[in-house]
């Protein structure tokens, strides 16, 4: 009889259990639901894509400038940047030549971000760690797009012994660039002040990703002399 009742007691916990891994279950897969039923994320993917192109041309021009003053740049931080003579005046300032035309790169930057805002109220509603798991998502999957979209020349790095000095130099810049888009999407994304302001943070993300590929280029003549 003790068995029995054993048995049966044994017999409503795991079914209690399957139960409550069922609902937790449930419950995720319902999360899931309602966000890709909500959410467009299309419209998603379309923000980071023009996100990383017009940082692509962004970074061209910022990798070419060879006198910029980056202590101007980051001085200007906290500034609440009120206008667009402003925001080019700092640029002008910080010794950056293509002051114009990286200004309208960097406002197109700040409108792609202002457009997604109005059209994805959904998005916001989510808390930050979902909203970040999404433009991971969307970040790697558009700079994978461009990996896979380069000629053999430029990819055969990845056939490259991993203790090569070539191997670490184009590890550490795949790393600059994610952590480029990665940071300048949560950044732009996330800034409802005003235009020059959230222009301020996107050069400043920017001027980051160039001292990062510095580095990586210092780090690469090291190894070679090694």
């Amino acid at each position: 009889m003790k068995k029995l009742i054993f048995g049966l007691i044994a017999s409503l916990a795991l079914f209690n259990l399957i139960s409550c891994s069922d609902n937790n279950d449930i419950e995720e897969n319902s999360n899931t639901k309602r966000i890709s039923e909500v959410l467009n994320q299309e419209n998603l993917y379309n923000f980071v894509k023009i996100h990383v192109e017009i940082n692509d041309r962004i970074i061209s021009i910022l990798e070419n400038e060879t006198n910029v003053n980056n202590e101007i740049l980051f001085n200007h931080s906290s500034e609440n940047c009120t206008s667009e003579d402003e925001f080019k005046n700092i640029l002008k300032n910080s010794g950056i030549i293509k002051f114009d035309e990286l200004s309208e790169l960097i406002s197109l930057q700040v409108q792609n971000s202002k457009i997604f805002q109005s059209n994805n109220p959904v998005f916001f509603s989510l808390d930050k760690l979902e909203q970040d798991k999404l433009l991971s998502k969307y970040v790697d999957e558009v700079l994978n797009e461009k990996l896979i979209g380069l000629n053999s020349e430029n990819i055969n790095f990845n056939k490259v012994d991993a203790s090569s000095c070539a191997s670490q130099y184009n590890t550490a810049k795949a790393r600059c660039q994610r952590d480029l888009n990665l940071n300048g999407t949560f950044a732009i994304i996330g800034c409802f002040s005003g235009p020059w302001t959230c222009a301020m943070g996107t050069l400043l993300v920017g001027a980051t990703h160039t001292n990062c590929m510095a580095d990586a280029k210092e780090d690469y003549k090291a190894c070679l002399k090694n």
